[in-house]
């Protein structure tokens, strides 16, 4: 296939691919529009993961565990999600008019991954 061949079946795959994001942008907001919405704040995350391990683990094991730690956040968010059917966004995300019925789980995210220690 020539050069100009896989420009323009690049090209083509880009605009089927919006086009597909469009109709579905379509239809979810023919739909009542996004689901509800929860926040999660990693700073304030990082910071009780921090504390939880000041007694718990060296500098070494700290480093050594906090790639651990961050995957397991991130499954205790999609698990949260998929569970309560909301759309998780980060803390300080813009938010249009959802603003005041967004719920922080932050604490909730953090005991579920704290107590259980899996990392």
């Amino acid at each position: 296939m020539t050069v100009r061949g896989r420009i323009l079946l690049g090209l083509g795959t880009v605009v089927v691919i919006q086009i597909a994001m469009a109709a579905g942008l379509l239809i979810g907001r023919g739909q009542g529009g996004a689901g509800p919405v929860a926040t999660f704040d990693p700073e304030r995350g990082l910071a009780l993961f921090v504390i939880w391990s000041r007694d718990r683990l060296d500098d070494e094991g700290f480093t050594t565990v906090l790639p651990a730690f961050q995957d397991r956040v991130t499954q205790a968010l999609h698990d949260y999600s998929a569970a309560e059917g909301v759309v998780v966004v980060r803390a300080n995300a813009v938010l249009s008019g959802a603003a005041a019925a967004t719920a922080d789980i932050t604490d909730e995210i953090m005991n579920r991954v704290l107590v259980d220690g899996a990392f």
